[in-house]
């Protein structure tokens, strides 16, 4: 669950019945699930203890398999207050976990391709391109054979196949935006949106997928179709009664707005996509919309409102735990 409300309750109990549960894999999964609870309910620092004390349990334990699930999960933890070649480390050791473990190689190399997606996060896109593209060839070899009808002993169960290698898709993806190769982003997100559908992804998700298109298509000057692909994401959205999906549709199209010096309509735009967020528990998505208004704003000759929202975005950042963000 990603609500805060929930999540704050959950966090309570389960940590009451840490201490009463007996040691050894009770214990550190117990610590695990109180730290994931924390993570995702934007308290990502207050968590680092409880992955490290999972962790330790686990690996005295020689407990690989757990061990490859709490330091995945430590790693992403990390990475969300900044910490990136911690989370690196982690993602490296949660690889060489699953190996001890014996685990299915599809594992393995879906931990790499975390590591690697920390690489471009670090602004190292164009070394870490290359060993994404050899992982991504190795998954893109079995998932055609699995399609085939043909036994992958490399990557048995099909849908942690096709979850690797749609994550191992996006890390491509973000690594060839870095580099602002806008078509390799394009054609990576068409065979993202081919594997989902063939793994019966549902119109939500698709219409996810698709609306990465919008950036690249921006970068490259087709700006009526990424308004086209935007505004056919929000309708599936709206269908689907997804508010924040119809909030998110509505910044892209306060984006496009703003690229055609259009900052009225930017500005309006932005306006309704805030208005929505704010129903939902999510306060780092208010804060993207605070950051985006005041930037038209200051574009539109509005500077003092331009700063309550610059201040505003702040503010949330800060009560998220966001560092890098607040910076």
């Amino acid at each position: 669950t990603q609500d805060p409300a929930l999540l704050g309750s959950l966090v309570t109990m389960l940590e009451g019945a840490i201490d009463q549960a007996p040691p050894g894999k009770d214990r550190w999964t117990l610590r695990t699930y109180v730290a994931d609870a924390l993570r995702r309910g934007g308290q990502a620092d207050a968590s680092l203890p409880l992955y490290s004390q999972a962790a330790a349990e686990a690996e005295a334990a020689q407990a690989w398999h757990d061990l490859a699930w709490i330091t995945g999960n430590w790693a992403d933890a990390l990475r969300r207050t900044g910490a990136l070649a911690e989370a690196k480390k982690l993602h490296l050791r949660s690889a060489e976990a699953e190996q001890q473990a014996g685990s299915p190689e599809v594992e393995v190399l879906g931990s790499e391709l975390e590591a690697l997606r920390i690489e471009v996060q670090q602004g190292e896109a164009a070394q870490a391109l290359p060993k994404i593209e050899e992982r991504l060839d190795q998954l893109r070899t079995w998932w055609q054979a699995s399609q085939d009808g043909q036994t992958v002993t490399q990557a048995p169960d099909t849908t942690d196949l096709a979850r690797c290698l749609i994550s191992g898709l996006d890390i491509a993806r973000k690594a060839n935006q870095n580099l602002e190769e806008w078509q390799d982003c394009l054609d990576l997100l068409t065979e993202k949106e081919q594997v989902e559908k063939a793994m019966g992804e549902g119109p939500v998700a698709l219409a996810q997928t698709r609306f990465n298109q919008y950036h690249p298509l921006i970068k490259l000057g087709r700006l009526d179709k990424a308004q086209a692909v935007v505004e056919g994401c929000f309708q599936v959205h709206q269908s689907a009664g997804l508010v924040a999906g119809e909030a998110r549709c509505l910044s892209a199209l306060a984006d496009i707005r703003d690229e055609q010096d259009d900052m009225e309509q930017a500005i309006a735009l932005e306006r309704q996509a805030l208005a929505l967020r704010n129903t939902l528990p999510e306060p780092q998505y208010r804060a993207i919309s605070h950051n985006n208004l005041s930037n038209y704003l200051n574009k539109d000759g509005k500077e003092d409102e331009a700063k309550a929202h610059f201040l505003a975005a702040g503010a949330y950042y800060l009560v998220c735990g966001y560092q890098a963000d607040l910076q």
